[in-house]
């Protein structure tokens, strides 16, 4: 009896091998395939795919829905691609859509709704393993002419509060890269970042750095650096601000080095701000907005008379043209104006100088001719 038990098994188990069930499907029409090696057809033969669907009668090609309020990992959808090195390209998930009407268009939608402690991925990918070639976690392109269309598209809403301890625990799309050669992000194309006020890094401590748009309303853009490994602890006294006046700002708190410039091949700053408003340079070349003071020497000029000068200086407490103390200890001193201005004063010291000089020599000619009468008087 066990003899004639074992062949019918084998007998049936052969029989099947070879042999596709058919079933109604969710729709209620279409029929589905399943093969004794795994694979599954719905509206179509499963061909090469483990599983293929055809469907031209409902909106959804797959659709799936999970809820579930335990704790520990969820996955809507879960995929394991495993490959040593052969060739060929291999998709965990490949996923094309064409649409000619009117309406939203999803290559992949998802939706979380988690409870409870634990992960929760609308989708989560993991690239590994070796070989040659270009492996994608999450690869899509799009094409078309409607008018908006998502490549990826994320909506994240979350009712929790940022602290300055805590770091952030809800975001719409979440990379890892590890490796020397790896990164988070590539884009190719211009970036834009619509509605939010930061781009930052949370690694690497105090190296980590802050973009920030719209500070306080202003409408102007910082890069801060973190002062320590607190995510949020950024140093807004030494931030680089542009706003949209155009102006850039340096912050300091110090009296410290703000901006320099180093050259290389010297090992050395030619160029220095400090923060208490000293400047170092090698050289400084000034372009004049107005005349330089050769105007001084024209005939026309109206050199103003010794004992004016000397009149102005008493009731004013400095010379024509020049500022008074108060005023440069209050607004500074334009060193282009300031320039011109001690060069007309050289220039007029100069007129002053061969005006007395040729008077000294006039007194001169005048005394050798008194000597000469004296001489003659004295004979």
């Amino acid at each position: 009896m066990k003899k004639i038990n074992h062949l019918i098994t084998a007998c049936v188990a052969v029989c099947l091998s070879n042999v596709s069930f058919a079933q109604n499907t969710w729709d209620g029409g279409t029929t589905s395939t399943i093969t004794t090696n795994g694979s599954v057809g719905i509206g179509a033969s499963p061909g090469v795919y483990r599983l293929n669907v055809t469907n031209a009668s409902t909106a959804s090609g797959i659709s799936q829905s999970t809820t579930s309020a335990i704790s520990g990992n969820q996955y809507g959808i879960s995929n394991n691609l495993n490959n040593t090195n052969t060739s060929g390209t291999k998709y965990g998930l490949y996923n094309t859509v064409t649409n000619y009407s009117s309406g939203s268009s999803y290559g992949i939608y998802s939706t979380n709704v988690a409870q409870g402690t634990g992960q929760k991925y609308g989708i989560y990918s993991n690239v590994s393993g070796g070989g040659n070639g270009v492996g994608y976690g999450i690869y899509s392109s799009i094409s078309g002419t409607s008018t908006v269309r998502y490549s990826i598209y994320s909506s994240v809403t979350n009712s929790g509060t940022r602290t300055s301890s805590t770091d952030a625990t809800v975001f719409g799309f979440f990379s890892s890269a590890l490796g020397g050669d790896s990164r988070s992000g590539y884009f190719r194309g211009d970036l834009e970042v619509n509605q939010g006020n930061t781009i930052h890094s949370s690694s690497n401590g105090n190296k980590t750095m802050f973009f920030e748009s719209d500070v306080a309303n202003d409408y102007r853009t910082a890069i801060v650096f973190n002062q320590t490994s607190n995510q949020y602890d950024w140093a807004w006294g030494k931030a680089l601000e542009l706003n949209r006046a155009g102006e850039m700002i340096k912050k300091i708190d110090g009296t410290g080095k703000v901006f320099s410039i180093n050259r290389s091949d010297l090992s050395q700053d030619v160029f220095r701000i400090y923060g208490d408003g000293r400047v170092f340079s090698t050289e400084l070349n000034v372009k004049l907005a107005s005349a330089f003071p050769d105007y001084v020497f024209k005939s026309d000029y109206q050199l103003m008379p010794l004992n004016e000068v000397s009149d102005y200086i008493k009731s004013n407490g400095h010379l024509p043209n020049v500022p008074a103390a108060a005023e440069v200890e209050k607004e500074g001193i334009n060193v282009g104006e300031m320039t011109t201005v001690l060069v007309e004063k050289v220039e007029e010291l100069t007129l002053y100088l061969i005006e007395q000089q040729s008077f000294i020599k006039q007194q001169q000619v005048e005394i050798e001719k008194l000597k000469l009468e004296l001489k003659k008087i004295t004979k």
